[in-house]
């Protein structure tokens, strides 16, 4: 079981890892893996009005990193 008396994860410094995986936001979100992966693709869909930001390299998926920090309130 997870321990959720930590709470999120501390996501990188952006100008040390631009990006972050699609788990790795969702975990700093609390959000699951598959629930993540749908969010990314709600992105896509709608143009980025909504959903977790993502940036598509071949069939790899990567988040901004300060897009993710702004989301959870960190930037």
């Amino acid at each position: 079981m997870t321990d959720r008396t930590k709470g999120p994860p501390a996501l990188p410094d952006p100008s040390e890892s631009p990006t972050i995986s699609v788990e790795e936001a969702g975990r700093a979100l609390g959000l699951g893996r598959a629930k993540a992966y749908l969010e990314a693709q709600l992105f896509e869909r709608t143009g980025g009005a909504e959903g977790i930001p993502v940036m598509r390299f071949g069939r790899t998926l990567r988040c901004p990193t300060a897009a993710v920090r702004q989301l959870v309130g960190l930037s």
